[in-house]
């Protein structure tokens, strides 16, 4: 994104983020810093030449993750300072730039919100719980439920008070974002954000869900054309997307996935005999489902 953004810029080719804004969703560091009072706090940013630094950090347990990574990447869950130390060298081989942020581990359900604005208006926001894998803290997906379940009125309020807020802050005028966030007892809290659809799970859950297709909407958006009505209809109580997970390294044996109860569309990742590839080397999704209650 960073290569497309820079060359579209030079080129006078259409583009949502300026050169100033560009390395702000992208690069995890700069983001946080501009957006700390909306994010998880305290929190620092250290290179491994930086490791004896840390030593005064006392809030536990913490996470660490990466400044230049994409999902759970190279994140780290750490109870004590030991730990942190052990995770951090690790993580940091995950990295091109070699900085990590270290931060304060939230507690609470995980949340998404896909935000779609045009010329500083925002005209689509949808709440999803993020489901993960519950003995990881480091929110290993296992699925999305559109629309959350796990927010309550006064979660979803706070959450479109919060990315209202930000996309402000940034100054985004035009184009799709990704956010993740924690209902924590204080609220919720950002984890992340993308200047981007989400990959591909979410988009086509809500398309799912109540037909608003986001990806043939972002085109005409980037060309400052005329958008198609946006008018979700939804025909479920809610659309769910699960996926099935097993360690890298494994055979993938595609008889052996249990399918779930009203499955729409089913998906594998791997072919049947073929070893799964390492990404997070914990847990690798091998094949997802899409369902929908009525």
């Amino acid at each position: 994104m960073p290569f497309i953004n820079e060359d579209s810029n030079k080129l006078g080719l259409p583009l949502f983020l300026s050169v100033v804004q560009k390395n702000q969703p992208i690069n995890k560091g700069s983001l946080k810093a501009t957006l700390q009072q909306f994010l998880v706090s305290p929190m620092i940013i250290k290179n491994l030449d930086e490791l004896a630094d840390i030593d005064g950090w006392s809030t536990f347990p913490a996470i660490i993750k990466l400044i230049d990574s994409q999902g759970v990447r190279g994140e780290f869950f750490a109870e004590y300072i030991e730990r942190i130390h052990h995770h951090l060298e690790e993580a940091l081989h995950f990295s091109r730039s070699k900085f990590a942020i270290i931060e304060d581990y939230l507690d609470g359900l995980e949340t998404t919100a896909l935000v779609l604005v045009e010329r500083g208006k925002i005209i689509l926001r949808i709440i999803s719980d993020r489901l993960t894998v519950e003995e990881y803290h480091t929110g290993i997906r296992k699925g999305y439920r559109t629309p959350s379940h796990s927010s309550s009125s006064d979660d979803i309020e706070k959450t479109n008070i919060l990315t209202s807020q930000v996309i402000k802050l940034l100054d985004i005028k035009s184009g799709p974002l990704y956010f993740r966030l924690k209902l924590t007892s204080n609220g919720p809290k950002i984890l992340e954000i993308g200047h981007r659809l989400d990959g591909g799970h979410i988009w086509q859950l809500i398309k799912l869900y109540c037909g608003v297709d986001i990806f043939e909407i972002t085109s005409p958006l980037l060309m400052n054309e005329d958008l198609p009505s946006i008018d979700p209809q939804p025909k479920f109580r809610y659309g769910q997307l699960d996926f099935s997970l097993q360690p890298p390294g494994e055979e993938f044996d595609s008889d052996r996935v249990e399918l779930p109860k009203e499955i729409l569309t089913y998906q594998p990742y791997f072919n049947k005999g073929v070893i799964v590839s390492p990404t997070i080397d914990i847990l690798e999704k091998t094949y997802r489902f899409k369902r929908g209650e009525k």
